[in-house]
């Protein structure tokens, strides 16, 4: 898809989510802007549109929308000032929506005051080195409850979900460390953090180990040498070091899950894994193909948690040296979900124009469309190609291919 038909698919998007809003709850909608990647121009063909829609009601939930187009998986969702309130204390680097959007609507000049004011705000809480030094520490008390949480595990799913939240913590402190935040995404964080003048000793190497370990014992060795050095350089800082230990663990009689539950789930999935897992083994990015798998495995375990039904479990056949197989556990994945709507007569979004994206006739039925078909057959033919294809990856060290990229576009 060449980058004139991109922007024409965006705006078609666009206005149709325009014309719902003015149709629907013209007076609960303050803002409506373009995040995400092609708000910092780090887009590709597949890049999905970032929609961002602040609320002032839940009148406006109703804008809210997960489906698939051209390949590529969309979710449309409002957000509440509430959210951009957060972001502005700086409890953790993900507050681009506050540093980058394109805004192409807003009710009146009041709102475009109120979101500067945040921005504002977010600007001097990142200058804030008392109020820095208490959100360092509350970061450092989900690192060690991580590393708790792997020595109290017993499966090999446990011990790569404690690395997963473990190295999402842990990246969290060097931005902060460093008052950055997290500008062009997941993807870019390996390069944002080789170039951060703030580390601990010996950061990167042991960074780079723990998104390339192959079992519980590389596991426990990884985290080990991060959590030490990560500590120690802490209380040079003078942070103060809180430790969590305790593992929560609730037990409550689960209800079935419904049709009404399922809304959105597969399309979500879908638009926020997909793509990701896909471009992770055709560039060979081991961080982006082990933090997809640790992310899609937190939303089937919330479901799985919250509902009575099957447990799905991918992110311990993870592989380090064959992306392509995490590419596949995951469309396997889908796969199993799929039989979830089955189950409830239930009907993916998977649609052919724009202007379909809010025609909810067929949302019950069961049957394929030609386009779902077609759909269906991809994924099918993605994993029967595995079958075949085998990839070698260079282990280590990946950090040089890093160097290397840095600075390109994807």
């Amino acid at each position: 898809m060449t980058k004139q038909e991109l922007f024409e698919r965006n705006n078609k998007i666009i206005n149709e989510v325009l014309k719902k809003i003015e149709r629907t709850c013209p007076n609960s909608v303050d803002m409506v802007a373009i995040g995400g990647s092609f708000a910092s121009g780090d887009y590709y063909d597949k890049s999905d549109l970032d929609i961002v829609i602040i609320r002032n009601n839940n009148d406006a939930i109703n804008i809210s929308k997960c489906f698939i187009m051209d390949d590529i998986g969309y979710d449309i969702y409002t957000q509440s000032w509430d959210d951009f309130i957060r972001m502005a204390r700086y409890t953790d680097p993900y507050v681009t929506k506050l540093k980058q959007l394109d805004i192409i609507y807003t009710k009146d000049s009041d709102v475009i005051e109120k979101y500067k004011n945040l921005q504002a705000d977010l600007n001097d809480n990142m200058n804030n080195d008392l109020l820095l030094k208490n959100n360092l520490s509350n970061l450092f008390s989900r690192v060690s409850k991580n590393y708790s949480d792997l020595l109290s595990g017993n499966t090999k799913k446990e011990s790569y979900m404690s690395l997963g939240n473990f190295i999402e913590n842990t990246e969290n402190i060097i931005y902060l460390m460093n008052k950055k935040y997290i500008e062009h995404g997941v993807k870019t964080i390996p390069l944002d953090v080789i170039n951060m003048k703030e580390l601990p000793k010996n950061f990167i190497n042991n960074y780079y180990k723990l998104f390339s370990c192959a079992n519980e014992n590389e596991i426990s060795d990884a985290m080990t040498e991060t959590y030490n050095s990560l500590e120690q350089y802490l209380i040079e800082q003078d942070i103060e070091i809180k430790i969590r230990t305790e593992f929560e663990r609730r037990n409550f009689d689960k209800p079935d899950i419904t049709s009404s539950d399922l809304t959105g789930t597969f399309e979500e999935l879908y638009s926020n894994y997909y793509n990701k897992l896909k471009y992770a083994y055709e560039n060979n990015d081991r961080f982006l193909s082990f933090r997809s798998l640790v992310n899609a495995q937190k939303f089937y375990d919330y479901f799985n948690y919250s509902f009575n039904i099957n447990e799905i479990d991918i992110v311990s056949k993870y592989n380090p040296n064959d992306l392509k197989q995490n590419f596949n556990i995951f469309v396997n994945s889908l796969k199993e979900w799929k039989k979830l709507y089955d189950e409830k007569n239930k009907k993916i979004q998977i649609i052919d124009n724009p202007k379909e994206i809010y025609d909810n006739k067929n949302v019950f039925t069961t049957y394929l469309t030609e386009t779902e078909k077609k759909f269906f057959n991809e994924l099918d033919k993605e994993v029967d190609d595995s079958i075949t294809v085998t990839k070698n990856i260079v282990s280590e060290p990946i950090l040089e291919d890093l160097k290397k990229k840095k600075g390109l576009r994807n």
